[in-house]
């Protein structure tokens, strides 16, 4: 008894010096990935992709030349504008398969966004939106895992979005959780004719969607002569 006693405290005991030699050897494993920008590739074709939204957008360019071209427009800078590091949670995540391969997830999503011309300030601002708020707002714009339906977005004045889209800072000098820091990393490199632009195709989608509301809450009445009309 004394024996079987002994055995299982021994077994208790390797377990818990087994436990921080297995956690150091998964860091280690971890640094020697990141030292060296090893990263787990989830292409189907095992080859890195544009991302779903980066698709969209490039989608109808003529030639790589226009990117490269854009690139090298960009400012040179020493700091990292986006680090990420991918923790053991997200680690173990891709090794169960709960991530998704883009050419997968790009799939589902139909056909792309055609390149809309400028000079069609409704049209350019619906391609805007499409490609650059979709990401957190949803494909159809009204709202994606708490945050909101652009149609807020009626409630600002030409000012006041421009303001948001620059600044980060909302109505009433707000800081919202989500948008102010997008809007002072991304957001910010806009143009004035693209905030323009967007904000017009915004204010446009809401006053559409409050008009068909109404339709929709509007009763429909019989005449004597069977017709139906809405009150």
């Amino acid at each position: 008894m004394a024996r079987e006693t002994l055995t299982a405290r021994s077994q208790r005991l390797r377990i818990v010096l087994a436990v921080p030699a297995l956690l150091a050897i998964f860091l280690l494993g971890q640094g020697i990935l990141d030292a060296y920008g090893v990263r787990l590739d989830l292409s189907a074709e095992r080859r890195y992709t544009l991302s779903d939204r980066a698709n969209k957008i490039l989608d109808g360019l003529p030639a790589d030349v226009r990117i490269i071209a854009f690139l090298r427009s960009t400012p040179v800078t020493d700091a990292n504008a986006y680090a990420f590091n991918a923790g053991p949670m997200w680690r173990w995540q891709m090794a169960k398969g709960e991530w998704t391969a883009y050419p997968d997830d790009i799939a589902k999503m139909g056909a792309r966004i055609a390149p809309a011309d400028p000079a069609d300030s409704l049209h350019y601002g619906e391609y805007l939106a499409r490609t650059s708020c979709s990401e957190c707002h949803g494909d159809d714009l009204a709202g994606h895992d708490g945050t909101p339906n652009l149609t807020v977005a009626a409630a600002y004045a030409p000012a006041d979005f421009s303001k948001l889209m620059r600044t980060g800072v909302a109505l009433g000098g707000r800081e919202l959780e989500l948008m102010s820091d997008v809007a002072r990393t991304r957001f910010h490199y806009f143009t004035d004719s693209e905030i323009e632009a967007l904000h017009a195709y915004l204010r446009h989608r809401a006053e559409n969607s409050g008009r068909r509301r109404h339709r929709e809450s509007t009763p429909v009445r019989r005449s004597p002569s069977g017709r139906r009309s809405r009150s």
